[in-house]
C-alpha cells in the first residue's frame, strides 16, 4: 500500500489512525492559552469552516460535562434528531470521543477524516509563526467535519479545560451549558476558585441561553457577573429550574420550572446524577428551532448509556467502575456505595498526576473495608506505591499494593468473595482496566 509524503497510506486504515493519533498526542502542546489559536482557525478554514456549518451546544464545567452532553443527546435522539457529541477523554479508543447518533464514529471513518487533515496539520505545525494546531484542536476539527458529513442536526461539544481560552471557543453556539465549578487546574485557569468561575463563565454569548448548574455562593456571584456582562440569557439551577431524583432505587425524578412540571423515569445511573439530568432537560426546553416533547425527554432518560460513570460491570461479586477523581464526584460515589449492602467493599484505586487522593472526599476512603492501589495504563498514572503512601498519609490503611491492574482486580475479587463489592475508581484509565478485567477474567488471557 502506497504512502504519501506524510506517511499517510493511500487507503487510510484504523492501524494507521491509532499510530498517528498516539504520535500527535505525545508531542508537546503548541498552543498556549494566551495565544490566538491561529493554527486551529487556519485548519478549520482549510477544510471548509465546519465550525459554522452545524449548530452547536457548548458544554463547560469542572465535572458532569460528558454525562450532561450524553443525556441531552439521548433526549434529542428520542425526539428524532441526528446529533453529534464530541467529548473526552476516551476509555478504550479514540473513536469514543466522536459520537454520531447512537454509536461512536467508525474507525475507518475517523481514519479517512484524519488522513485529510494530517497533511494540513503537519504543514501548519512546521510553521513556527503559527500556534498549533495541537492534538485537541485536531480532534475537534475532525469531529466537526464528521458531524457535517453525517448531516447532524446539532453538535454537542464538550470543552477541554476552562472556557475562555479553550479551543471550543471557535464555536458560535446556539446554547451553552456550565455544569459545575470546582478547584481544578488552578495552575492553568486559577489561581483562585473565582478565577476558575470567571474563566468558565466566559462561555457566555450575547443573546444565547446559558444553562448553569448548582454553584456555591462565591462562584455563583462570579458567574452571574461575567455572564451578565457578556449579555447571555442566564438560566440557573435552583433559581429558574429544579430537578430532584426521588427514591433512587425506584429511579424516578421530577423537573419543574415556572408554569411547567414533568415526572420522569431514570436509569439507575442517572438517579445518582440529578444535576446533569436537570441541566439537560432545561437545555432541551430552550434549544431554538428544536421541538422536544415530554415523551421524548422520558424516552431519552431511560435509554442513555454512560460508560465509566457508576457503571455496574458484573455481579457476584458486584463490580462497579467510576472515573471519579474530584471531591464532589468521590463524595457522590461514596453515597452510591453506601446504598449497596454487599460486603466486604473493596476499593481498587489508581490515580493520575494532578488528581491527588488528598483532594478527594474522605467518605470514600472511610466506606471501604479494604483498599488496594494499582497503576492504570497511562503515563500520567501514579505508581501504586506512591498512591498507597498518599492514602496512608491521610490516616487510612492500604491492604494491598499491586502495580498490575489485572492482578489488583483479581486480588480485590478474591477478597470480596461472591457476596462482596469491588469498586474500581480514580480515573477513566482505572475504569478501562476494570472493564478489560471483566471482559477477560483470570481464566482467559488478559
Amino acid at each position: 500500500m502506497g504512502e504519501s509524503h506524510y506517511g499517510i497510506p493511500s487507503q487510510p486504515h484504523p492501524g494507521w489512525l491509532d499510530s498517528y493519533l498516539a504520535d500527535l498526542a505525545s508531542r508537546p502542546r503548541q498552543t498556549s492559552r494566551d495565544q490566538p489559536r491561529s493554527g486551529l482557525f487556519r485548519l478549520l478554514n482549510h477544510v471548509g469552516s465546519p465550525h459554522v456549518r452545524v449548530p452547536a451546544v457548548r458544554v463547560v464545567g469542572s465535572k458532569g460535562k460528558g454525562s450532561t452532553a450524553r443525556t441531552l443527546a439521548a433526549i434529542l435522539d428520542a425526539a428524532g434528531y441526528h446529533v453529534g457529541v464530541f467529548s473526552s477523554p476516551h476509555i478504550h479508543h479514540w473513536c469514543e470521543r466522536i459520537r454520531i447518533g447512537e454509536r461512536d464514529i467508525l474507525p475507518a471513518h475517523l481514519a479517512s477524516v484524519m488522513a485529510r487533515l494530517a497533511p494540513i496539520v503537519e504543514t501548519l505545525r512546521d510553521d513556527e509563526r503559527i500556534a498549533g494546531p495541537d492534538f485537541f484542536e485536531v480532534m475537534l476539527t475532525a469531529a466537526l467535519l464528521a458531524f457535517q458529513e453525517e448531516r447532524a442536526d446539532l453538535a454537542i461539544v464538550e470543552a477541554g479545560i476552562g472556557g475562555r481560552g479553550d479551543a471550543t471557543h471557535c464555536l458560535g453556539p446556539i446554547l451553552s451549558i456550565l455544569t459545575t465549578i470546582e478547584a481544578e487546574h488552578l495552575n492553568i485557569i486559577g489561581p483562585t476558585l473565582t478565577d476558575v468561575a470567571r474563566e468558565k463563565a466566559a462561555v457566555a454569548t450575547a443573546g444565547v441561553p446559558l444553562i448553569v448548574g448548582p454553584l456555591s455562593t462565591a462562584t455563583r456571584q462570579a458567574v452571574v457577573a461575567t455572564a451578565s456582562g457578556r449579555g447571555a440569557r442566564l438560566v440557573m439551577a435552583a433559581r429558574d429550574f429544579q430537578f430532584a431524583a426521588t427514591e433512587p432505587a425506584k429511579t424516578n425524578g421530577y423537573y419543574s420550572e415556572s408554569g411547567y412540571g414533568l415526572q420522569v423515569s431514570l436509569t439507575e445511573t442517572l438517579a445518582w446524577l440529578p444535576d446533569c439530568v436537570g441541566i439537560a432537560i432545561a437545555a432541551a426546553r430552550r434549544l431554538s428551532g428544536f421541538s422536544i416533547q415530554d415523551h421524548a425527554i422520558n424516552r431519552g432518560l431511560v435509554s442513555v448509556a454512560l460508560p465509566g460513570r457508576l457503571q455496574h460491570l458484573k455481579s457476584r461479586p458486584l463490580i462497579i467502575a467510576d472515573g471519579a477523581h474530584t471531591k464532589a464526584s468521590t463524595r457522590r460515589l461514596a453515597r452510591l456505595l453506601a446504598a449497596h449492602h454487599e460486603r466486604p467493599l473493596i476499593l481498587v484505586i489508581a490515580c493520575s498526576i494532578g488528581h491527588e487522593p488528598a483532594d478527594w472526599d474522605k467518605t470514600l476512603w472511610a466506606a471501604a473495608d479494604a483498599i488496594i492501589t494499582t497503576c492504570a495504563d497511562s503515563p500520567r498514572s501514579h505508581h501504586a506505591r506512591d498512591t498507597a503512601r498518599r492514602i496512608q498519609s491521610l490516616g487510612f490503611a492500604v491492604a494491598g499494593i499491586q502495580q498490575d491492574p489485572a492482578l489488583a482486580m483479581a486480588a480485590a475479587t478474591r477478597r470480596a468473595g461472591a457476596a462482596g463489592l469491588v469498586c474500581a475508581t480514580g480515573s477513566v484509565y482505572t475504569v478501562a482496566c476494570a472493564q478489560r478485567f471483566v471482559a477477560c477474567p483470570p481464566d482467559k488471557p488478559y
